[in-house]
């Protein structure tokens, strides 16, 4: 299956179905941070999907630092977000939440087989924070550098675009 970034660091692994529906790209897809594998692998999901959900995240390339969020633990980190996300009853939290554009630290596609999965990316000067976690289990954190997430992303982009654009009846994603 190829794999894109280093697994022990940060990586998107993805694998084409042998039926994959054409431009659907049924297949297999996870990521991999500190060694451990993120998301669903055995589900399976759409390949296009993930393709689209993380070209929608590529406005927020380069754009994840956060003097909020720098020194903040990673529980606190992902407690804030989350309430900001799913439910914040604090008008004020809303408020920065928007004024703050905190939704460019949410890191994963919204596929089937991540749903279980919490993964948001903050960086500094100095560092980039992978937080996640599964369910209500602990937060767990794994420092990057700056940057190196998003080129690893971008690079998936590239990969599955080209695997998508090979299909007959596939649409410009431009």
């Amino acid at each position: 299956m190829p794999t894109i970034g280093e697994p022990a660091r940060f990586a998107v692994e993805y694998g084409l179905d042998p039926a994959h529906g054409g431009v659907w790209l049924f297949g297999k897809v996870r990521f991999w941070i500190g060694g451990e594998s993120i998301g669903n692998f055995d589900l399976g999901t759409s390949l296009r999907d993930v393709l689209f959900q993380l070209e929608g995240g590529r406005r927020d390339h380069g754009r994840r630092k956060s003097s909020r969020f720098a020194s903040m633990p990673a529980d606190l980190v992902v407690k804030t977000l989350d309430a900001a996300f799913f439910g914040s009853s604090d008008p004020d939290i809303d408020r920065i939440a928007v004024e703050e554009e905190w939704a460019r630290h949410q890191l994963k596609p919204e596929v089937d087989v991540f749903d279980d999965w919490t993964l948001y990316l903050v960086e500094s000067e100095d560092s980039a924070r992978l937080l996640y976690r599964f369910n209500a289990d602990e937060t767990k954190q794994f420092i990057l550098s700056p940057g190196e997430c998003d080129r690893i992303l971008e690079e998936a982009c590239r990969a599955l675009g080209a695997l998508y654009a090979s299909q007959p009846g596939a649409e410009s994603a431009d």
